[in-house]
């Protein structure tokens, strides 16, 4: 058996989490032995994680957990760990020092360069990031954007770095979705609010719309308070919502005419990836990342380049006969569960075989 060791911050609500939790359980089991080893706190769990193992370090910050993850590495001897932040990658950087025999495979979140423009996060000095990248053995890109913006920052060296998509992670795909009326156009919008994501310029652009329409925001985070007195100033308190936590983001979505994204940057994005799999058409500023991967303009959405282009492709999307079971099987054949688990499973069995070889 393979040993995988996937380590995680947590198991709150977050495109990481969900997306590696959803890989380690799918894993073929007669092939890998699995576990994930979890930073923070077990009360926090959003996830429901099953038929694998699962260790919670109950630790508030990584810097706290770093004996323990040590440890545990000696302790279980997996064959590969896998991280999925860049604070995680780099600690697996470090840790690849002392475990040579062990291969460590980091997986990126975001277009990096675009990233830190938002972020206020102390950073350590770029060139112990490249030390410690180069260090791992594999690095899991999830867009072409990410991997060319990655390459050129750190030099990882020949075909270290790789594209894996995000799979869609709902459990079914459904195209059953209410028929627009002529009632009020039901938009959405679904990601953390954070100043990468967009929400204030898509609010001022929604001021502009001069349609009935109803406008649900799904999310939480730093950016709540500035974007709540945004809406009372632009007037749209009557035409829009805001929900923080729910767990029935997918029966919003089947109600939704139009998913809105505003981001100036993305990973690869699974809300939206979530509503094209739904048969949800998507508007989306064409920012750095996975969008413009997923959507295929005037297919499963539209792109736009500003604001004023923003506000043009909804009108266009309200003239278009959209597809919607065309939109949810385009989803199903391009990032279904099945053929994105398989590319992980095919890197780890690769990468076994040629250290083996080269050992």
């Amino acid at each position: 058996m393979i040993k995988i060791l996937f380590i995680l911050p947590s198991l709150k609500a977050g495109g990481a989490e969900r997306v590696i939790s959803f890989i380690a359980q799918r894993l073929d089991k007669k092939v890998f032995d699995v576990t994930l080893l979890i930073q923070g706190h077990r009360k926090d769990q959003v996830f429901d994680v099953k038929n694998i193992n699962v260790t919670f370090l109950e630790k508030p910050r990584l810097i706290n957990a770093i004996p323990d993850i040590f440890q545990f590495i000696r302790n279980w001897r997996p064959n590969i760990v896998v991280g999925s932040i860049i604070h995680v990658n780099l600690l697996l950087g470090f840790f690849s020092f002392f475990f040579p025999k062990i291969l460590f495979i980091g997986r990126e979140a975001s277009v990096g360069s675009v990233m830190g423009n938002f972020s206020d996060r102390k950073q350590l000095p770029s060139f112990i990031k490249k030390i410690l990248y180069r260090q791992l053995d594999a690095i899991i890109c999830q867009s072409q954007d990410m991997k060319k913006d990655f390459d050129n920052r750190y030099r990882p060296g020949i075909n270290k770095s790789l594209v894996i998509s995000n799979p869609v992670t709902i459990e079914s795909f459904s195209s059953s979705r209410r028929e627009r009326t002529v009632n009020a156009i039901k938009f959405i919008t679904v990601g953390r609010l954070s100043k990468e994501k967009g929400h204030e310029r898509l609010l001022h652009i929604m001021k502009n719309i001069k349609i009935s329409f109803e406008y649900l925001l799904i999310g939480d985070g730093p950016e709540i308070l500035k974007i709540e007195a945004l809406i009372d100033e632009l007037n749209l308190k009557k035409c829009v919502k805001i929900v923080h936590h729910t767990t029935a983001v997918q029966q919003y979505l089947s109600e939704s005419d139009f998913f809105l994204q505003g981001s100036y940057v993305e990973g690869f994005p699974n809300a939206l990836l979530e509503a094209v799999s739904m048969g949800v058409p998507v508007i989306a500023f064409n920012a750095p990342g996975g969008t413009r991967e997923i959507i295929i303009d005037g297919t499963n959405g539209l792109l736009a380049n500003d604001a004023s282009e923003f506000e043009t492709a909804i009108q266009k999307a309200l003239k278009t006969e959209w597809n919607a079971a065309q939109i949810s099987e385009d989803a199903r054949l391009r990032f279904g569960p099945a053929s994105i688990v398989k590319k992980y499973e095919t890197l780890f069995i690769t990468l076994l075989r040629k250290n083996i070889h080269e050992k």
